[in-house]
């Protein structure tokens, strides 16, 4: 099974139970056959500290880039401290251009396998179906 969420770092005093997070972890660790996916890597670069900490508390927690804060090195961060198989690539469309979330991947200063990770090859693995990326 798997599961994808909606997550944001705002201040919970500010937009409660808006998907912080840190309260997937508790699931994430009940129920460890289950995958769960952090869409948006948090929203903000505190949301993104909190989706890296919730991957490392729970290795079927995983993070999806969609509509994440734009901020230089998210990218790196996500991949140093997640772990290159545990972050994917998403575009938000059609709210989004996917091209922005794309170039973002493209110019990350990560190596070309997790770049491949990220664009596809993670995906794959935690749908089930044979593919990779280009």
């Amino acid at each position: 099974m798997r599961i994808l969420s909606h997550t944001d770092g705002r201040d919970p005093m500010v937009q409660p139970n808006n998907g912080e997070p840190q309260m997937f972890v508790r699931w994430a660790q009940k129920y460890p056959e289950c995958n769960i996916v952090l869409a948006h890597a948090g929203n903000f670069p505190s949301g993104r500290q909190s989706c890296v900490s919730a991957a490392r508390q729970a290795p079927n927690i995983h993070i999806e880039i969609c509509s994440s804060w734009r901020q230089f090195h998210s990218i790196e961060d996500l991949v140093e401290g997640a772990g290159e198989d545990r972050v994917l690539y998403g575009s938000d469309l059609p709210l989004m251009d996917p091209r922005i979330q794309m170039g973002r991947v493209l110019t990350a200063d990560i190596g070309e396998q997790a770049r491949r990770k990220v664009l596809g090859e993670n995906a794959a693995r935690l749908l089930g179906t044979p593919g990779r990326s280009r």
